[in-house]
C-alpha cells in the first residue's frame, strides 16, 4: 500500500461498524459507508455512499454486516474490486477458508478481522483483533489496523481467525450461561439477584459478562 492514508469504505453500520467507522474517520481515513437500515444511516455524520456497489470505489472494503454474503454477492459482481477487502463478519471458519480458493481472492487480498471489545473500545481503537490471511497483505493494512486495535493476533491463513472468534464465543457464551445458572440458584435461596451478581463478580468468578450485565440485552437486540 502506498504511503498516502487509504480510501476505507464500510458495508454495516450495527453495534461494532458505526464506531469502526467513526474511529477510522477520526483517525484521518477517508470514510464512505452504507447500511441497508436508514436509522443507522442517519447516525452516520460521514460521506455516505449512494448505493452499496459503490462502496468498492476504495482502497479497503471492510464487510462489517451480520453475514459476509452481501459483502462477497457485492464483490462477485463486480467488474473493478478493492485491493483489500476485510471481513469482519463472524463467520463460520469453513466458510471463509473456502474463500481463499475461490476467484475472489484472486482479484482482492482477502484478510480475515474477527474483533472482541464492544463497541466502547471500538469507537477508542482499543479492540483485540483476530487476523487470518496471508502475512504479507496483512502487513500492507496495518495503518488500519493500528487504528482498530491494541492487540494484535496473527493467526493463521483465511479460516483461522473465524475458528479462534468461534472459540472466543463458546467461552464467553458459557460464562453467559453460567452466570445465569448461578444467579437462578442464589434467587432461589431467596438472595437478591443484584446483590448476588455484586458479590459473584467480586471475586474469582470476575468476567465481561458479569461486569456488562446491565448492556447485554441491548447488544443481544442488535443481531
Amino acid at each position: 500500500m502506498t504511503a498516502r492514508m487509504p480510501r476505507v469504505s464500510i458495508l454495516g453500520l450495527g453495534n461494532i461498524g458505526l464506531p469502526i467507522a467513526h474511529r477510522l474517520q477520526g483517525s484521518g481515513f477517508a470514510v464512505t459507508a452504507w447500511d441497508r437500515a436508514r436509522d443507522r444511516m442517519e447516525k452516520w455524520s460521514g460521506t455516505k455512499a449512494e448505493t452499496p456497489s459503490a462502496l468498492l470505489d476504495a482502497d479497503v472494503f471492510c464487510v462489517l454486516t451480520p453475514s459476509l454474503d452481501p459483502g462477497i454477492s457485492l464483490l462477485d459482481a463486480a467488474a473493478k474490486v478493492p485491493a483489500y477487502t476485510l471481513l469482519f463478519s463472524t463467520s463460520a471458519p469453513e466458510k471463509v477458508k473456502a474463500l481463499g480458493s475461490a476467484e475472489i481472492a484472486r482479484r482482492t487480498a482477502l484478510v480475515e478481522v474477527a474483533v472482541s471489545g464492544g463497541p466502547e473500545r471500538a469507537e477508542n481503537g482499543d479492540l483485540s483483533l483476530f487476523l487470518g490471511g496471508s502475512a504479507s497483505s496483512i502487513a500492507e493494512i496495518e495503518s488500519v489496523l493500528n487504528a482498530l486495535g491494541s492487540r494484535r493476533f496473527v493467526l493463521g491463513p483465511l479460516g483461522a481467525a473465524s475458528a479462534t472468534k468461534l472459540a472466543h464465543q463458546l467461552v464467553l457464551f458459557a460464562t453467559l450461561s453460567a452466570h445465569v445458572d448461578g444467579l437462578a440458584l442464589a434467587e432461589a435461596f431467596g438472595v437478591d439477584a443484584t446483590s448476588a451478581r455484586e458479590a459473584i463478580v467480586s471475586g474469582l468468578a470476575e468476567s465481561w459478562v458479569g461486569r456488562n450485565w446491565a448492556v447485554l440485552p441491548g447488544i443481544a437486540a442488535d443481531y
